[in-house]
């Protein structure tokens, strides 16, 4: 893949461009908490990105946690998320309380309002 992406004859080793960051389970699978559930509606409302409380919405937890705790971690300006989907943890009623408290803050992305 390195050399792919015209990296291979620079030196660059994978783990130069790829950090996994471990830890961010939460209180375990299928449990979250309210900061983790805020983080994912505000997500999901201002950028229009769903992301959900079983892996995604951890796992972007988990960097955007690293990226204000541990900013020196990060080279550069660009960070890749990978959202690895995930949709159907949004079904079982378990963010209807976060999403309640923040209804009137979803943007109808058709007109911009």
């Amino acid at each position: 893949m390195l050399q792919e992406c015209g990296l291979y004859e620079t030196g660059v080793r994978a783990s130069d461009i790829l950090d996994i960051v471990d830890g961010y389970k939460g209180l375990g699978y299928g449990l979250s908490t309210d900061e983790e559930l805020e983080l994912m509606a505000s997500i999901s409302q201002t950028s229009g990105i769903i992301v959900d409380p079983v892996y995604s919405g951890k796992a972007v937890f988990g960097m955007v946690s690293e990226m204000k705790n541990n900013p020196n971690r990060f080279k550069g300006k660009r960070i890749l998320f990978i959202h690895t989907g995930g949709l159907l943890g949004l079904f079982d009623n378990r963010m209807d309380s976060v999403l309640s408290k923040s209804a009137s803050k979803v943007v109808a992305w058709k007109d911009g309002t």
